[in-house]
């Protein structure tokens, strides 16, 4: 049941379709946009949470991150 303000002149039943979960805890599958990055001395930059896992990947031997 879903519990709307009491000003509200509707029904609480929604069609599935009209329904979604919040951005900020999406469904498997769902896709959050990242923010577009900030511009520093003219190069991209985005700030990170924190370092989930790195490598060494590759013939150069370059080493990667994921990042959250």
């Amino acid at each position: 049941m879903l519990d709307l303000p009491a000003g509200y002149k509707m029904k609480n039943l929604f069609h599935a379709d009209r329904l979604r979960k919040a951005d900020n805890d999406p469904l498997p599958g769902q896709v959050q946009t990242p923010p577009p990055p900030e511009e520093i001395n003219g190069e991209p930059e985005w700030e990170v949470e924190g370092i989930e896992r790195a490598r060494i990947h590759g013939q150069k031997k370059r080493l990667e991150y994921q990042v959250s």
